[in-house]
C-alpha cells in the first residue's frame, strides 16, 4: 500500500520540479520506492557546488519568500526536524531532490546530518 501511495506522490510531483528529460528523472511506473527516516543529506549536497551555495540560496529563499509563506515556515525548518519527507529519485548512486530544496537547504543550515526522504530508484 504505502509503495502505491508513493508512486502516485511522485506522478503528481511531475512536471512540477523534475521533468522528462531532466536529470534524476525516473518514469514513476518504472520505479521502486520506499520511505527512510534517515536519508543522509550529504548524498544531495552534489546538487549545488558547495555547502556555502546551499546555505547563500535558502537565505535568499527567506528573504524571497517570506511574505509569501511566512518567517515561521523557514524558522520551523532550522529550529525543528524535518517532518515531511523530502522526495528524491536515485539513479546510479546519485541522488536528486523532486520536491523539498527549501527542507534540505534548512537542514545543511541546521547541521543535520538526516532527514526524511521518499525515494524513488529505477
Amino acid at each position: 500500500m504505502e509503495t502505491e501511495i508513493l508512486k502516485q506522490d511522485f506522478i503528481m510531483l511531475e512536471g512540477e520540479n523534475v521533468c522528462k528529460g531532466d536529470p534524476g528523472y525516473i518514469e514513476p511506473s518504472n520505479g521502486t520506492f520506499n520511505m527512510q527516516s534517515d536519508y543522509p543529506v550529504e548524498r544531495l549536497i552534489h546538487l549545488m557546488d558547495s555547502l556555502e551555495e546551499w546555505k547563500v540560496w535558502y537565505n535568499d529563499e527567506v528573504k524571497d519568500l517570506s511574505d509569501i509563506r511566512g518567517e515561521d515556515y523557514f524558522e520551523d525548518m532550522l529550529k525543528n526536524p524535518i517532518r515531511e519527507p523530502v522526495y528524491v529519485s536515485e539513479i546510479d548512486g546519485k541522488a536528486y531532490i523532486w520536491d523539498g530544496w527549501h527542507r534540505v537547504a534548512a537542514s545543511i543550515k541546521a547541521g543535520r546530518l538526516t532527514l526524511p526522504a521518499a525515494v524513488m530508484k529505477h
